[in-house]
């Protein structure tokens, strides 16, 4: 089973998630380039990040960011203002990393500090499908 995740992101620089993978894991030989994105193979596990940034009007990255702002904004929200900055932070995103983990996030806990980490270096949120969490794992919306 997989579990999939997506980061929005307000900073692009992929060579930058490259850095903190190897940082993560100590070693750039886990490390397999793929189509835009990365791949980091463990023995019985794998996560995939795959990278979405603006490239013209209407593409996959457009439709993706569009599509989760209004999800986010149809959510309740104890904190009108916490929302609105969520929203004005979706906006401003430029990179949207979709992030498979094979079997679970948690199967190594590497997985979990990578991707969080991304979400503080770039200044993101963390989605994982029902729940958005801020950069260091508070639950931001619903809440």
């Amino acid at each position: 089973m997989n579990e999939t995740y997506t980061l929005f992101c307000n900073e692009n620089d992929q060579a930058e998630v490259r850095s903190l993978a190897i940082e993560v894991f100590k070693s750039d030989t886990l490390l397999k380039p793929i189509r835009n994105g990365l791949r980091i193979e463990l023995e019985g596990s794998m996560l995939t990040l795959n990278f979405l940034y603006f490239r013209r009007r209407a593409d996959k990255f457009s439709t993706t960011r569009g599509s989760a702002y209004f999800h986010f904004k149809s959510l309740e929200a104890s904190s009108p203002q916490l929302k609105q900055q969520v929203l004005d932070d979706l906006l401003k995103c430029n990179l949207i990393v979709g992030v498979v983990a094979k079997p679970a996030l948690d199967f190594d806990q590497r997985f979990v500090d990578l991707v969080f980490r991304m979400a503080i270096n770039f200044n993101g949120y963390v989605f994982n499908g029902t729940q958005l969490f801020d950069s260091v794992g508070q639950l931001v919306l619903p809440n």
